[in-house]
């Protein structure tokens, strides 16, 4: 039973080809393959729209009136269209009755000549296939004029509104026919889960992802939008409540944002209204400073003036600190503070900490003492008494205390110590060989710098501590094959001072006398070498020295 159908829609043409295709005992095709075989129209488009509804009028037709068979008539493929416009359309479309009638359908052969030729096959010719009419309109655009029956064809309101709705029935929304923000909605979500074009357009993408037919290009309907709300009405030039400031006196300024504050409006800016000000401020989180200036004014609703302070006469003076404070302060301690020490009382306590005697007088003695002490202590050891120096000495706070130059021996002309060398015991008058060897290291580093822990690591220094200075002096002579520090020095050798050479040594400092002479760092300070020609004191030394000599 033939029915009409238009073949331009997809799924129809599909089934019909499928159908086709059994007929003649041919496999299915799958559907990326039937959707190549059937491109997309856009029946928005006046020429596609027309070829559909002719095509549609001639198949509806040619169901209702069964044609007389006719013989086989072969034509070119371009041509074929041309050939069923001129003979058969006529007739069908209101021409003679009867003229012509033939049951006509068309199969696509592939002939030597012709790529894509096609046959017209008398009613009952073995195996017809319907070729859908796309397929002749991409093959030629010759259109018979009796076939045109509306002479501007467009999508009608009716096409668009059921185009719509099976839209909306896809998208689950209510199905009314109208493309309105809510179908809109809808459209752009679908297309955002479908990783589409998010635009609310539904176009050709859009119709395969939803799985309806092709159609027109659906956009929202701009009539059906809520219109935007009506922006307020900005009244610039209208004037405020109160008159601008520019024309009001400051004290009618102070007036009006008084009256604003909800203070009493008495025009003065004293600290009441300096309070509310600022709690006003707070409030709105504004700078909390209490200047009433532009921004503080457009909060209050005051209009552009100048900028208002608070009256510094109107504040409250400062209270005066009270008298019984002077006084308190001014009375004497319940205890009198101890009277500060002489210097030569100083010197004296400083002396009897040292273990030196306590004569009261800072000379050389004394200042070999305080060296010795910042030395085995890590302090610098200048000689200077000072807030460091007293605090390691356990001294209260006072003075700075220096040796007295007047005190202090002259330093001898000769800074080295000369001898006749010796390979031997001494003759008469002689020293011994490893004495001389001494006295020649002591002159090689005499005047090297003091650098704490100098000479320690290696021998060979820029500069020598006092530990490190007795070891290079005894490794000169081959009496010593690793620097040691003081402690150790304390156990090096003899006991007890020795004919040519003592060391004394404790756990911060070490020095030693070479043939009558002091080699010590102590002596740089005051004669610029270590060799020096006073004594310095032994207390809390050990005493030995090398053996044999």
């Amino acid at each position: 039973m033939d029915i009409a159908r238009d073949l331009g829609q997809v799924d129809l043409w599909q089934e019909s080809l499928e159908r086709s295709l059994a007929r003649r005992n041919r496999p299915k095709r799958s559907s990326v393959e039937l959707f190549k075989l059937h491109p997309e129209r856009d029946l928005t488009l006046g020429d596609v729209m027309r070829e559909s509804e002719l095509y549609s009028q001639l198949r509806r037709r040619v169901a209702e009136r069964p044609l007389t068979p006719r013989p086989t008539i072969a034509v070119g493929g371009v041509s074929a269209l041309a050939l069923l416009a001129a003979t058969t359309l006529p007739g069908l479309l209101g021409g003679k009755a009867g003229a012509r009638r033939a049951r006509i359908t068309y199969a696509a052969d592939s002939g030597a000549g012709s790529k894509s030729s096609a046959r017209a096959v008398v009613g009952g010719a073995a195996q017809p296939r319907t070729v859908p009419v796309a397929s002749f309109a991409s093959a030629t655009k010759v259109v018979h004029p009796a076939l045109v029956t509306h002479t501007s064809a467009v999508t009608s309101a009716g096409a668009m509104s059921a185009s719509v709705r099976q839209v909306q029935q896809r998208l689950d929304v209510t199905a009314d026919g109208d493309f309105g923000p809510i179908t809109l909605k809808a459209v752009k979500g679908f297309q955002a889960s479908h990783h589409l074009v998010a635009d609310g357009i539904v176009g050709p993408a859009t119709r395969a992802a939803l799985g309806v037919n092709a159609g027109p290009i659906l956009r929202v309907d701009l009539a059906l939008l809520p219109k935007p709300a009506p922006k307020p009405a900005v009244h610039r030039a209208a004037a405020p409540s109160h008159r601008a400031s520019a024309t009001m006196s400051t004290t009618a300024t102070i007036r009006a944002f008084q009256e604003k504050l909800g203070i009493p409006a008495d025009g003065q800016f004293g600290p009441i209204t300096l309070k509310a000000v600022k709690s006003f401020q707070a409030s709105h989180h504004l700078v909390v400073d209490g200047i009433v200036g532009p921004a503080t004014r457009a909060a209050l609703g005051v209009g552009a003036g100048p900028i208002l302070r608070v009256d510094p006469a109107l504040l409250p003076k400062p209270a005066s600190k009270p008298v019984q404070h002077a006084v308190h302060r001014a009375a004497p301690p319940s205890h009198p503070a101890p009277a500060p020490m002489s210097i030569t009382a100083t010197i004296r306590a400083l002396q009897e900490k040292l273990g030196i005697t306590a004569d009261g007088q800072f000379g050389a003695a004394t200042l070999s003492a305080v060296k010795a002490f910042q030395a085995s202590h890590h302090l610098v050891a200048d000689g200077i008494v000072g807030p460091a120096t007293r605090a390691a000495l356990g001294l209260p706070p006072g003075p700075v205390l220096r040796a007295d130059p007047a005190l202090l021996p002259k330093p001898a002309t000769p800074t080295t110590h000369t001898s006749t060398p010796s390979t031997s015991t001494p003759t008469s008058g002689g020293l011994p060989a490893a004495v001389t060897e001494m006295i020649a290291a002591a002159n090689q580093i005499a005047t090297r710098p003091y650098v704490y822990g100098g000479g320690h690591a290696s021998f060979s220094s820029w500069g020598y501590d006092c530990s490190g200075s007795v070891s290079y002096v005894l490794h000169g002579a081959g009496l010593l094959s690793a620097p040691e520090d003081s402690t150790a020095l304390e156990s090096y050798g003899a006991p007890g001072p020795g004919r040519w050479v003592t060391i004394y040594a404790n756990a911060g400092h070490a020095w030693m006398v070479i043939d009558g002479r002091r080699f010590d760092t102590a002596a740089m300070y005051a004669t610029g070498s270590r060799w020096s020609n006073t004594m310095a004191s032994t207390a809390g030394f050990v005493v030995r020295h090398p053996a044999g000599l």
